[in-house]
């Protein structure tokens, strides 16, 4: 797309920084940004949000591999108990809002549950872990991604959201143009 695609603008505002106003105005306790050691202006704009910067050695293989390091950071800085939970929503939903993560944390409330909400039936982010499948992340087959601990061995509850923006990441320039025109929508 010709620029790093969190840093594109979806009308004045670079896409990473609506994430971030999401995370940040919502219930969440703390908020982990896992991003490569060498992606200085990303690092940057997180920085200019009360999150915490996670840094990788180069780019990660997979989405799988960047979850793993942010598991690691928050277990070693804050001692996750077995009432924590984990919500994961990668980095380039421009659509993603406070409301919908807020129904997830409480819908994650008090259950030892995934919590993963849906859009019209299609399965959606973020989605809520219970601190006790952390570990099993790290179990995976080498093949596989976080996904495989939705296929029907642990506990699941959907979360319908009714009246929300409809969620899909950015990886073509369509989705781009996509994200203006739902952007435009909203603000009329």
């Amino acid at each position: 797309m010709g620029s790093p695609k969190l840093l594109l603008k979806v009308q004045d505002e670079a896409i990473i920084d609506h994430v971030l106003r999401a995370w940040t105005t919502s219930r969440v306790d703390r908020v982990f940004v896992v991003v490569r050691d060498d992606d200085r202006s990303l690092q940057q704009r997180c920085q200019q949000w009360p999150v915490d910067v996670v840094l990788t050695k180069g780019a990660t293989s997979d989405m799988r591999r960047s979850v793993e390091f942010g598991l690691k950071a928050i277990a070693s800085t804050h001692s996750p108990n077995s009432f924590d939970r984990w919500l994961l929503a990668p980095a380039d939903i421009p659509t993603i809002n406070a409301t919908v993560i807020d129904q997830v944390v409480v819908s994650g409330q008090g259950n030892c549950n995934i919590v993963l909400p849906t859009f019209s039936g299609q399965r959606g982010h973020p989605v809520s872990f219970p601190w006790s499948l952390s570990d099993e992340v790290f179990e995976l087959p080498v093949d596989c991604g976080i996904n495989r601990l939705l296929d029907g061995r642990h506990l699941l509850k959907t979360v319908a959201i009714a009246g929300s923006t409809p969620q899909f990441d950015i990886d073509t320039p369509e989705d781009l143009h996509s994200a203006y025109r739902i952007h435009d929508a909203k603000n009329r």
